[in-house]
């Protein structure tokens, strides 16, 4: 390698370096503070006050964290369970016909419109649609196709 690449190669590993840190630098006036700290900047507050807003507001996050994995749960029980029954009825052929139909008809109606964030919808439907492909895909190898 030649004196001009490796300076070159040099600087551009230095000036990534630095970029790299000046992004991972605290902004001034933007420091990160614990949530114990920012309720220690509440007037008239007292320290069993301070831990008893903490442990309630902690309680209702785990609480709804739970609420939601539940919900996730059940929704993903009903997509199995539909996804099962339209197979039984259809056949996997026309099951893999109808998903492809069926996706070519949510491209149709929503377009390009958010297709840049996780593949999907804009709402975040493009999970299931994504799960729809890869159904269609291994319905097509149940077939031999």
């Amino acid at each position: 390698m030649n004196t001009f690449n490796t300076k070159a190669i040099a600087a551009a590993l230095l000036a990534t370096l630095i970029a790299s840190a000046a992004y991972a630098a605290p902004r001034s006036g933007h420091e990160q503070k614990s949530p114990e700290a920012k309720l220690a900047t509440v007037p008239g507050l007292t320290d069993a006050q301070r831990n008893n807003i903490t442990r309630i507001e902690k309680e209702n996050r785990d609480a709804r964290h739970a609420l939601m994995k539940k919900m996730h749960d059940e929704r993903q029980k009903l997509r199995d369970e539909s996804t099962r029954k339209l197979r039984a009825a259809l056949g996997d052929k026309a099951y893999a016909d109808y998903l492809t139909w069926k996706m070519e008809q949510r491209r149709e109606r929503h377009g390009d419109r958010g297709s840049h964030r996780s593949g999907g919808h804009r709402n975040g439907h493009g999970a299931q649609t994504r799960g729809n492909k890869q159904k269609v895909e291994e319905v097509g190898s149940d077939n031999g196709e």
